[in-house]
């Protein structure tokens, strides 16, 4: 696997597995999520309803989706997909998507094959990925979206961009009283806001940690964490699991 974090907003990832594989993503997922399978086949549990994607497809998972993920391969073969996780979507706002599997025209997906093909984040990239979801968004079944949720949006690219905030800046950067803003977000997102900076962490920490050979030190320092301990102190009390356990967990397909 290897993976291009560029400027803390995007994360691209090819992901290859030998054995079935599970995610549990019930806390909710932070990014939008694009994914391509190119070989093995999935299904995403959520508590509604199943959905089942084969090789060849291409689904997208919105922020705040929360659903198990059950990977197989085919006839003893592997498992190899690519993911394309993003922070921001410049559409109109209040403007939501489904979980779901996308089609796209034979332009989009060439768009698709060439970011495959790409191996550097980089303006040619991140065209390519905003160019496809452009060409697939007029077919895409829509969500309406909670009125606090620009606000939101608003918080989690503050917290992004500064992981050490403080909240009284961040209230005024979202131009609300700090009371207000933590009723948005537990109205919202049924977190606080600090524990909304701890998912964001998480789960590009999660997704370093699968896909590069990076130090705990280094990511710890990348994404803002006071020190190495502290980041694994967090791991473990949001998701029970040590940067060892998750590390090993990806190799063997098992996390």
């Amino acid at each position: 696997m290897d993976n291009i974090m560029l400027c803390k907003s995007f994360a691209f990832c090819k992901f290859h597995f030998t054995r079935t594989h599970h995610s549990d993503l019930m806390g909710g997922t932070v990014c939008h999520h694009i994914g391509y399978i190119k070989a093995g086949r999935a299904e995403f549990v959520t508590e509604e309803r199943t959905y089942s994607f084969a090789a060849g497809d291409v689904f997208y998972t919105p922020p705040g989706c929360r659903y198990h993920s059950y990977w197989y391969g085919q006839d003893g073969d592997s498992i190899v997909y690519d993911a394309y996780a993003f922070t921001y979507l410049p559409t109109a706002q209040n403007t939501a998507f489904a979980l779901q599997k996308l089609n796209p025209n034979k332009d989009a997906m060439d768009m698709l094959r060439r970011l495959s093909a790409h191996k550097q984040a980089d303006c040619t990239s991140v065209g390519l990925l905003y160019a496809f979801f452009g060409a697939c968004m007029p077919q895409m079944e829509r969500l309406g979206q909670h009125p606090k949720q620009a606000v939101i949006d608003r918080a989690r690219s503050y917290i992004r961009a500064n992981p050490r905030f403080r909240m009284p800046e961040l209230a005024a950067y979202c131009r609300m009283s700090e009371s207000g803003l933590y009723a948005a977000f537990r109205d919202v997102t049924g977190h606080t806001p600090v524990e909304e900076k701890h998912r964001i962490q998480i789960e590009l920490a999660t997704s370093l940690l699968e896909a590069t050979d990076l130090s705990v030190e280094e990511i710890s320092d990348r994404l803002g964490f006071s020190s190495p301990a502290y980041f694994r102190a967090v791991l473990r009390k949001n998701g029970g699991k040590s940067p060892r356990d998750i590390r090993r967990a990806a190799q063997k397909g098992q996390i």
